[in-house]
């Protein structure tokens, strides 16, 4: 049997078995919101859970300085708005599922026991996804906007996502989600650790003292940040952007992604793509720092002073390098296979070097294992 006859034959056998798979299922009833409903139903009577999750609301009676909330299997929402104290909105799936208490100031929201699949859900979950609706599913808390200035912020969540607007501390934000993504929006913080084990991180128009930003399964997409001292960002999976950004130093580490800059200003940048590209518009720094494993690297319209870069596998390409020319711009380039081009001119052989040691006012120092070298325009 020939190989196109065998992937199709496959292919039909896999469509059939699905469609009776099913089809077998909605004959039994799995697809009737009345079945699980009353599945659902039994559950709760026999664990004490309830069927339907049960709206409780809390509103503090003192001055709040603090916020320290774990969602637990919740998504949680913490935000700046129209309220006369902060005010909480939580889902019990079981009597006193969450813990409410202020002292000294720090408002704490915990879940209390951590609830299985079968006994914790029941089978509301199903319910919510014939219906549509996930507002049952989720932590708010709200602070008034005339106190949105706190000490420290602290929020997590095992199983959802996390968003953050409008609010600011003078210390730290600590912001953990385990499953879910995170998002940042308004708002300064002295300092900031910002952690997702498996979704994206979005901070946008937010300022701080420094901020450590982690991702080990999605992407991080940083906008309007400005960081008085190191902006660190992680990305084990999924790529990194930064835009209309400054930070005193950057340092950019992705290890399967591409690293996308956008009109960043910094004194220093380190930037480190195991896999994927590097690609910067419109940077300025003073030194730039980098090492690929695999991907290109195109630097556009960007006021560099030094660059120093090794690249195992790929081109480096440099266009309209502000105040480059072949006079003011100290170049030493190698590369082991591929084409050097310094403004327009093609250069045989596998190094080019110009007056490194000189006086020249910008430095140009990269090493390619393999690909080729690029640099034009003035």
């Amino acid at each position: 049997m020939k190989k196109r006859t065998k992937i199709l034959t496959a292919a039909i056998v896999c469509f059939v078995s699905a469609g009776l798979s099913f089809g077998g299922a909605a004959a039994c009833g799995f697809f009737e919101r009345e079945k699980w409903a009353e599945a659902n139903a039994a559950i709760a009577k026999k664990t004490g859970y309830y069927e339907t999750p049960q709206k409780g609301e809390y509103a503090a009676d003192g001055a709040v300085t603090a916020l320290d909330i774990d969602a637990g299997s919740a998504d949680l929402v913490v935000r700046a708005g129209d309220a006369d104290a902060v005010r909480v909105e939580y889902y019990d799936r079981f009597p006193g599922e969450y813990e409410i208490a202020l002292e000294d100031g720090r408002l704490t929201v915990k879940q209390t026991r951590k609830w299985s699949f079968w006994e914790g859900f029941g089978l509301s979950w199903v319910l919510n996804l014939f219906d549509g609706d996930w507002s049952d599913h989720a932590v708010t808390v709200t602070v008034p906007a005339d106190a949105a200035v706190l000490e420290t912020l602290t929020l997590e969540t095992d199983s959802g996502f996390v968003e953050c607007a409008g609010l600011s501390a003078t210390g730290a934000l600590a912001v953990k989600a385990d499953s879910g993504r995170i998002a940042i929006t308004g708002g300064g913080f002295g300092g900031a650790d910002i952690r997702a084990s498996s979704g994206a991180v979005t901070v946008s128009d937010c300022g701080f003292d420094s901020a450590d930003i982690r991702a080990s399964n999605g992407r991080v997409a940083v906008n309007g940040a400005n960081v008085s001292g190191l902006l660190k960002i992680r990305a084990d999976s999924g790529g990194a952007t930064v835009e209309n950004a400054s930070a005193d130093t950057l340092d950019i580490d992705v290890s399967n992604g591409n690293i996308a800059l956008n009109a960043v200003k910094a004194r220093a940048i380190q930037s480190k793509a195991d896999s994927g590209r590097t690609e910067w518009n419109a940077v300025e720094c003073d030194t730039f720092t980098g090492r690929s494993s695999s991907g290109r690297v195109k630097l556009t319209d960007c006021a560099i002073q030094t660059i120093d870069y090794i690249s195992s596998n790929g081109d480096f390409t440099v266009t309209n390098l502000a105040g480059a020319s072949a006079a003011t711009a100290a170049l030493d380039i190698r590369a082991s296979s591929g084409k050097i081009t310094v403004f327009g001119d093609g250069k045989s052989g596998k190094a080019f070097n110009n007056n490194l040691q000189g006086q020249a006012a910008i430095s140009i120092k990269v090493k390619l294992s393999s690909g080729s070298f690029t640099i034009e325009g003035a």
